[in-house]
């Protein structure tokens, strides 16, 4: 039986115009995801009417001011391990290989890559994760994919709750796609073709 995703969808976008930004990924990303999993994407009611034509499952949730939250509230009500995933990356096979095989311990984890100027930069202890800092040159940087097997505390930000619910990290080779503006979006494209 296949496990668990969560596509979170519900952010603004508001260096995206506002357009959400699984418009952009899910097409490339759904016959992969689907290969290992049971897929559901997580959004709010007002996203949900711009997404709804997407072929997938739907949870409506009412997206609070931090991702952290809106895990918290959903995956508490399921009792049941699950994978999260953000909805602003294209994923290749090898990402996936890498979460499934981080998982295998039961452990709440994530993987990450070394890269430069990450968006956020992970501290790390024993693989363990205990703080996290914006504007690095080079960092370890979460690589958008997370196993949750429990929580216990809560947060309204994702890390602050990975931190709280001790997160194991595997660093991997980088190998997905990030993008947050229109302009890294084409770059990614430009390389696809």
């Amino acid at each position: 039986m296949k496990p668990n995703i969560f596509i979170f969808a519900g952010g603004k976008s508001s260096r995206f115009g506002g357009k959400p930004k699984i418009l952009e990924t899910f097409d490339y990303n759904k016959e992969l995801l689907n290969k290992y999993f049971n897929v559901f994407i997580v959004t709010s009611k007002d996203i949900y009417e711009k997404i709804r034509h997407l072929d997938s499952d739907f949870i409506i949730q009412g997206m609070g001011k931090g991702s952290g939250g809106d895990v918290f509230s959903l995956l508490s009500k399921m009792n049941s391990p699950a994978f999260i995933a953000w909805s602003d990356v294209f994923y290749n096979e090898q990402n996936i290989k890498d979460i499934l095989a981080a998982s295998k311990n039961g452990k709440n984890c994530m993987t990450a890559v070394n890269r430069e100027n990450p968006y956020i930069s992970l501290k790390l202890k024993n693989d363990i994760i205990t703080g996290f800092e914006y504007n690095k040159d080079i960092g370890v940087q979460d690589n958008s994919l997370f196993f949750i097997n429990s929580l216990s505390e809560n947060s309204e930000e994702f890390m602050d709750m990975a931190i709280k619910n001790e997160f194991r990290v595997t660093i991997v080779e980088e190998k997905s796609k990030y993008f947050n503006t229109q302009e890294e979006l084409f770059e990614i494209i430009s390389e696809y073709k």
